[in-house]
């Protein structure tokens, strides 16, 4: 595996995962390429605790005992079981068992964490180390934007065995049908909504003004590019699907200048290129937090630097988060801070500025 970009340091674990050494970075762009055939990692055998079965679970274990058999090596085994659970059982998200017994032996319909949980137990009652494992199941790509969508209906479960030296990956949840959300689709007028939220995200909470223009150069050629398809289609035998795409996307790309313009003439950003003029209250708390050490690397935002110092003083996460919530709608929000909330902003930029100075002095 070879990454591409300016990531800085990486940490990497025995099992090949990788990680940067502080969170709280700004978004960073960078490539992953893998070889065509990877070869299968050998890691450090499993200790005695990934076969550990807690009391109450032992006849879900004897379950694994019997259907995975003695017969055959320990793949043919787990397959066994695998197969048992796609068989008779069912996924649901709105009529689940309330526990893996109820699951196991008497409704026998749930969801990933069902599944992921009776399949790590019965093989570990079967003799074959197992462990839960958690993340990301597809995810939607925008043509768009060239993104991922990846929604927390996304978030999976699923078992991996110690089988011939190595962990591998068991996935008991059956094919998506019925209720499950990973046929969710967002449809083509979504994705124009999705890409203007990831813009607003990207380019206006996150980072300079520099990149909100890039987000609105953005815009506009994705707006061509929607023009292009349209006038592909015929014409008149476009669909009203086509038609509402190009309108939003047009809107979108309308209200990102809108944004774009309205951040400088009022929010007193310099041009394109230029310094962040920050408000007196802001700046003064940002030179504060960069002075402190919060911020890490070049481009850490306001956020970014005040979690990092709610990690090494955790009493300053009431505060900091009401002053972000309040800095991030004065900045960027479609109307100025009331009187009173204007004095409040002021008061906590003053309040973070000289607690983050007494915690990083500890």
């Amino acid at each position: 595996m070879i990454v591409e970009g300016s990531l800085g340091e990486l940490l990497a674990d025995g099992e090949g995962n990788l990680a940067l050494p502080q969170a709280g970075h700004p978004t960073m762009r960078y490539r992953v390429r893998f070889a065509e055939e990877i070869p299968p990692r050998r890691a450090a055998a499993p200790g005695l605790e990934f076969l550990e079965i807690p009391a109450e679970l032992a006849p879900e274990a004897a379950l694994g005992r019997e259907i995975g058999g003695d017969a055959g090596v320990d793949a043919e085994r787990a397959d066994r079981l695998l197969r048992f659970l796609r068989a008779g059982f069912r996924y649901t998200l709105t009529d689940p068992a309330s526990s893996l017994r109820e699951f196991l032996f008497e409704k026998r319909a749930g969801y990933c964490e069902h599944y992921a949980a009776a399949l790590a137990v019965m093989l570990r009652g079967a003799g074959i180390p197992s462990r839960v494992a958690a993340g990301y199941y597809g995810g939607e790509w925008s043509d768009l934007g060239r993104y991922l969508i990846v929604r927390e209906s996304d978030a999976h479960a699923w078992t991996e065995g110690w089988i011939d030296g190595r962990w591998v990956t068991l996935d008991a949840t059956p094919q998506a049908e019925g209720d499950s959300p990973f046929l969710v689709r967002t449809g083509r007028p979504g994705l124009y909504l999705d890409w203007a939220r990831q813009r607003w995200d990207k380019y206006v909470i996150n980072y300079s003004l520099r990149m909100q223009a890039e987000a609105v150069a953005g815009g506009w050629s994705a707006l061509r590019r929607t023009g292009r398809g349209f006038r592909g289609t015929g014409g008149r035998g476009a669909s009203t699907t086509a038609l509402r795409a190009a309108a939003l996307a047009g809107f979108a790309g309308f209200g990102l200048f809108l944004l774009y313009r309205l951040s400088v003439g009022r929010k007193g950003e310099a041009p394109p290129g230029g310094p962040v003029r920050l408000p007196p209250a802001y700046a003064r708390l940002a030179r504060r937090l960069e002075r402190e050490g919060y911020r890490p690397v070049p481009g850490t935002s306001m956020g970014g630097m005040l979690s990092e110092a709610v990690r090494s003083r955790p009493a300053l996460a009431e505060d900091a988060g009401r002053f972000l919530d309040l800095y991030h709608r004065d900045r960027f929000g479609p109307r100025t801070l009331s009187p009173a909330e204007r004095e409040e902003v002021v008061r906590l930029a003053g309040t973070l500025r000289r607690d983050a100075r007494r915690g990083r002095a500890r």
